[in-house]
């Protein structure tokens, strides 16, 4: 999206996107994994993981805002990709719908908590992590969680995950 002044227009003027994390995250990614991408926006770490976890791999791509998650599809369909699983809802500690403040100028950064210079808001639905993926996979083996100061809530939410050791980590 050439108007969006974040990941877009880095990647349409750099070619690249957050070199250090990037480099990071195709560290820990490995072929057959299964990875949790919360946040998703246009699917930028989405594209990376399913690329490297192969055919035998599964990524799980969450992603409220509805612009975002329909660039984010069309960026799975454009890159041929059938291990990615895209998620149109918000990651937190509770189940049920929530406020989406939106950002009209950085479209990746839509936050449920409202920033002083933001009016505009969408309602989402919001799940917590172990509910919402139950049986679909055994174990999440990396998982990147970027939602503009939402990460506590997240984490919060995956407490019973964690007891059950359903992350590898």
């Amino acid at each position: 999206d050439p108007n969006d002044i974040g990941v877009s227009l880095k990647l349409l003027t750099r070619g690249s996107y957050e070199s250090f994390e990037t480099k990071i995250f195709k560290s820990l990614v490995k072929k057959g994994m299964n990875v949790v991408d919360v946040g998703a926006n246009i699917g930028y770490y989405t594209l990376l993981a399913a690329y490297l976890v192969g055919n035998t791999g599964k990524v799980f791509a969450f992603e409220p805002e509805s612009y975002n998650f329909g660039i984010l599809k069309k960026n799975v369909e454009l890159n041929g990709f059938r291990n990615v699983v895209p998620v149109k809802r918000g990651v937190s500690d509770k189940t049920g719908k929530a406020k989406l403040f939106l950002d009209i100028k950085t479209k990746g950064s839509h936050s449920i908590y409202r920033k002083v210079d933001e009016n505009a808001s969408v309602d989402i639905e919001m799940v917590k992590l172990g509910n919402f993926l139950g049986k679909m996979i055994d174990k999440i083996d990396v998982i990147k969680i970027d939602v503009e100061g939402a990460e506590p809530k997240v984490l919060d939410g995956m407490k019973r995950m964690l007891k059950k050791k359903r992350l590898a980590i």
